[in-house]
């Protein structure tokens, strides 16, 4: 699971995206490995380079990668951005839709009426966006002490931003 991390552009919007360290070191590492496996070619070179390829393919892909969250206060919507950088999906909605922003706790393999936790059942935070049309958008899914307490910020600030209430469920 990836941190997503919350930017001000100068636009006036607010991003909520992949950081560019997560791109930065795939593509370094797809790059390297493509290199390296081009340059010590030799006439056998085709069952040799498939994988070194194939990794260096997979890993410029991960790089290109970018999920990426547009809250933006002057057209009063929110733009959901996600696939490849040059090959991507849009999704918008508009803050008349938008009920409100939801951050619940919940604990992944314990049903809703036991009290029973064990040691592997991790503790997770889920960042929604309630929508009047009963659909909820889920932004981030994150083990609670990954967050370290930025994914509860980042919900405050994108909720006064947006002028959206935020509900918080604990279970």
């Amino acid at each position: 699971m990836m941190k997503l991390k919350l930017y001000y552009r100068a636009k006036g919007t607010l991003h909520y995206t992949i950081g560019g360290w997560f791109r930065g070191i795939y593509l370094f590492f797809g790059a390297m490995l493509m290199v390296g496996a081009i340059a010590s070619r030799n006439e056998e070179w085709f069952s040799w380079f498939s994988f070194p390829a194939a990794a260096a393919v997979f890993l410029l892909a991960a790089g290109c990668y970018e999920e990426r969250w547009i809250f933006d206060r002057n057209l009063r919507q929110i733009t959901l951005r996600y696939g490849l950088i040059f090959l991507f999906k849009r999704k918008i909605i508009s803050f008349d839709d938008v009920d409100h922003l939801q951050l619940e706790t919940f604990v992944k393999g314990k049903s809703s009426g036991s009290s029973l936790k064990r040691r592997f059942m991790k503790t997770y935070l889920k960042l929604t966006i309630a929508r009047y049309s009963d659909n909820a958008e889920v932004v981030e899914i994150i083990p609670q002490k990954r967050s370290d307490g930025k994914t509860e910020q980042a919900a405050r600030q994108i909720a006064d931003y947006c002028g959206i209430t935020l509900n918080t469920i604990d279970i």
